[in-house]
């Protein structure tokens, strides 16, 4: 996975934008999640180190954070999630 996230960024200049806290909303993403293959390819590798790398500090998995509007509000997961 790491190989390919390498590929796509040699191969393109990629721009990535962050938004401010309080522009999260609940399924935030799932629709580009759906459509585009790099973005799942990321989010999928963003998810797998916040599940493996980061469960003593995020007890949760990015997807059940986004589908939680509750949760979302909070800093610590909303700041994960945008």
């Amino acid at each position: 996975m790491l190989e390919n996230l390498k590929e796509i960024i040699k191969s393109r200049k990629v721009v990535v934008v962050f938004p401010g806290q309080a522009s999260q909303y609940k399924s935030m993403g799932l629709n580009w999640y759906q459509k585009f293959d790099k973005y799942r390819q990321v989010f999928d590798y963003i998810n797998k180190k916040i599940i493996t790398e980061y469960k003593n500090y995020i007890d949760t998995d990015l997807f059940s954070i986004i589908e939680n509007e509750e949760k979302l509000n909070i800093t610590l997961y909303s700041q994960i999630s945008i």
